[in-house]
């Protein structure tokens, strides 16, 4: 907890003195923002992983889905453009963390968040099922098929076995 305060603290000088730096992720390079909301990201994933195995609850309030949810679909809409599609969606995203988000992947991958309370698939559940919990489809199933099939792609990879090389 103390790591995780310090962190945070030296995020938040770095962000009232405007400091800005590129760093290389897979995708291409990104401002440094961008690798704390993954590192972010990644653990909300990670820390669902065993209560959601047991079929338990996770509860995660508003504000953690809410930054959880649009970095979710930024990475799901930058590895469908990896792969030559594109994803040019306003979602309307209900529960806690939801509101619209408008997610443009055609060149550059865009997304604009208005936090609203608005009724639609639970932003959680949208979140899991991008990281390979739950077929996208499920969860997105009153869009266009191809934003879902477009947003598969990072879901697909993560629930792709790793080929075994007997030595």
């Amino acid at each position: 907890m103390a790591t995780i305060e310090e962190l945070l603290a030296l995020w938040r000088a770095r962000l009232s003195q405007s400091r800005r730096f590129s760093v290389r992720l897979p995708y291409g390079p990104a401002d440094w923002t961008v690798f704390a909301l993954h590192g972010f990201w990644d653990s909300w994933i990670h820390e669902r992983d065993v209560p959601l195995t047991r079929a338990d609850e996770h509860p995660a309030d508003g504000d953690a889905t809410c930054y959880e949810t649009p970095y979710g679909l930024f990475i799901a809409a930058a590895v469908a453009s990896m792969f030559g599609d594109e994803v040019q969606q306003n979602l309307r995203l209900g529960g806690d963390g939801g509101g619209v988000f408008d997610l443009d992947s055609r060149g550059e991958v865009t997304l604009t968040v208005t936090r609203v309370t608005i009724t639609g698939p639970p932003a959680a559940e949208v979140a899991d099922a991008l990281a390979g919990r739950s077929p996208v489809t499920a969860v997105l199933d009153d869009v266009p098929a191809s934003t879902p099939a477009a947003a598969s792609h990072l879901a697909n990879y993560f629930n792709t076995p790793v080929e075994q090389n007997p030595t």
